[in-house]
Order: C-alpha cells, then sequence, then structure tokens
C-alpha cells in the first residue's frame, strides 16, 4: 500500500477516452484493458458487473467490508498500510 500513496504524489499518465489519470505507464496500460475487455465479473452481493476481476476485488473489499483503504482515495488493500 506503501508504493500505492506514492500515486497520489507523483506524476499523471491520462487515458483519453474516460479522461482517467494514472501514476504509471503499467497502470495505464491496464486501464487501457479494461476497456477493451469483453468479460464481465459479477458481484455476489449486489449483482454489479467489473470489467476484470481485480476491479470486482477491489469492489467487493471497499464496499462490502473487506481490506485496508488509502485514506487519500477509495482504493482498497490486503494488508495496511507498512511505516517506513
Amino acid at each position: 500500500m506503501l508504493d500505492h500513496v506514492h500515486t497520489h504524489t507523483s506524476r499523471k499518465f491520462e487515458y483519453a477516452s474516460c479522461n482517467m489519470q494514472l501514476a504509471t505507464k503499467s497502470a495505464l496500460h491496464k486501464h487501457t484493458l479494461l476497456h477493451l475487455s469483453t468479460e464481465e465479473y459479477k458481484c455476489s452481493h449486489c449483482d454489479k458487473l467489473y470489467a476484470s476481476q481485480l476491479a470486482l476485488q477491489v469492489h467487493t473489499r471497499s464496499r462490502h467490508g473487506q481490506g485496508y483503504q488509502c485514506p487519500q482515495c477509495d482504493q482498497v488493500f490486503d494488508a495496511p498500510i507498512k511505516k517506513a
């Protein structure tokens, strides 16, 4: 999660179609794949649909009480932030 916290202050990459701001080229590539995906993953708690299994996991953790949320955004992780 510590690596994630740094994304809030780092340089941004933008996906033009949806104006999503991302911190790394790798994140931009993963986000691009979400837009190109035809698969759907369904939440077993509320029936919402997601383009990736990771997006479904983040949703499940943040909306259905599992995981640790970043103090600066809605992103959720398996472990709390580690202090250096």
